[in-house]
């Protein structure tokens, strides 16, 4: 940009210096814009512009937005005014559609993008991202694949045959459901409406059971599963998953086993004798609460009414004395334990745990 400043007080004896500029000229040069500033600075600046005024910016590049398009930083021909970008290219949108950054052709109003491909969805399809032919109004993808939906059926990805309206899938494969079943992906025999799968096994559910994967006798209306067994909750009870025997309404599960709850007791797993009804369990004993005593599961005399426990052993609390879980002699209101010993406080003393 040519710049030129002239000092006034050498203006006079030096006329050369204004010679070179023509003002008339200067306002009629297309390219040129002048600045004057007050004369009270007595610098006169005049400043030439190389660039239009309609000049844009590209980057680092000044252009005619009437001719060039900038696309992402890349100078690109403006066609008309339909001209649009498409990453770095410019096109003509009336004639090419951009999908997914590459310029393709427009073919009419009903041209859609298919990743980087244009198709004409009156004739074409896109699958995935593949453009695939449109047969009829029953096209659909199957995977990448177009197919006719009323000859064929997807399975998985996998194009497979149509039978009628039962058709159905199991696993990539194709059936007819009023002739098979899909059991867990398997393909197997259809008997009856009473037709179910056991697994990966069809089975006629009017003679069969599936107990845990394992196809059982079928019974009556009563039949139940008891683990992979089948029986009779009329004449069987299940304990644990163990078929056990019905002994009437009283039968109850005691563990694996059943008992008759009128006559047994169930002591921790354990079938026990049932004597009245003060019967209880001690551990995995029963007793006669009224003639007996639980010490810390140990089932032990009861004495009278004044019977306590010593550890596992009851005593007479009237009469003994538990010193330490041991049973001692008592020796009235003066008793006390020394260590595991009794002793009358009258007559003995305890030093450090012993008698003295």
């Amino acid at each position: 940009m040519p710049r030129r400043v002239i000092n006034s007080s050498s203006s006079s004896s030096s006329p050369t210096m204004w010679s070179s500029f023509n003002p008339a000229a200067a306002g009629r040069h297309r390219r040129l814009s002048c600045l004057l500033l007050p004369a009270a600075f007595l610098v006169l600046t005049f400043t030439f512009c190389t660039q239009p005024a309609t000049a844009a910016i590209c980057g680092t590049l000044s252009y005619d937005p009437s001719s060039k398009i900038c696309c992402s930083g890349s100078l690109q021909p403006l066609y008309n005014i339909n001209t649009k970008c498409c990453g770095t290219t410019s096109y003509d949108s009336s004639t090419k559609i951009c999908c997914s950054g590459s310029v393709q052709p427009w073919y009419n109003v009903n041209t859609q993008c298919c990743g980087t491909t244009s198709y004409d969805t009156s004739t074409k399809l896109c699958c995935d991202g593949q453009v695939q032919p449109l047969y009829n109004i029953n096209t659909k993808c199957c995977g990448t694949t177009s197919y006719d939906s009323s000859t064929k059926l997807c399975c998985s990805g996998s194009l497979q045959p149509w039978y009628n309206i039962n058709t159905k899938c199991c696993g990539t494969t194709s059936y007819d459901s009023s002739t098979k079943i899909c059991c867990g992906g398997t393909l197997q025999p259809w008997y009856n409406i009473n037709t179910k799968c056991c697994g990966t096994i069809s089975y006629d559910s009017s003679t069969k059971i599936c107990c845990g994967g394992t196809l059982q006798p079928w019974y009556n209306i009563n039949t139940q599963c008891c683990g992979t067994t089948s029986y009779d909750t009329k004449t069987r009870i299940c304990c644990s998953g163990s078929v056990q025997p019905w002994y009437n309404i009283n039968t109850q599960c005691c563990g694996t086993i059943s008992y008759d709850s009128s006559t047994k007791i169930c002591c921790d797993g354990s079938v026990q004798p049932w004597y009245n009804i003060n019967t209880k369990c001690c551990g995995t004993t029963s007793y006669d609460t009224s003639t007996k005593v639980c010490c810390s599961g140990s089932v032990q005399p009861w004495y009278n009414i004044n019977t306590q426990c010593c550890g596992t052993t009851s005593y007479d609390a009237s009469t003994k004395v538990c010193c330490s879980g041991s049973v001692q002699p008592s020796y009235g209101i003066n008793t006390k334990c020394c260590g595991t010993t009794s002793y009358d406080t009258s007559t003995k003393s305890c030093c450090n745990g012993v008698l003295c």
